[in-house]
């Protein structure tokens, strides 16, 4: 499987990128909030957080899938 990387490295690490990504956007949220921002900043980030963390779960199976269904064993 060393012709295709980034296949490889999303279906390892694909959930813990999916959390560290999560993590980084509500962080940098309520920092913004925190620092003299508006509390509104917070509440799009989570929110922005939890989206994007879905839609990187499903990238991550969808990566499964095609591997599993396209890659020879």
């Amino acid at each position: 499987m060393s012709e295709y990387p980034m296949l490889h490295l999303l279906s390892q690490w694909g959930k813990l990128i999916a959390v560290a990504m999560a993590l980084a956007i509500a962080g940098a949220g309520i920092w913004v909030a925190a620092s003299g921002g508006s509390f509104l900043w917070a509440v799009a980030a989570v929110g922005a957080a939890a989206v994007g963390y879905g839609l990187m779960l499903s990238y991550v199976e969808l990566v499964k899938l095609i591997m599993d269904m396209l890659l020879p064993k």
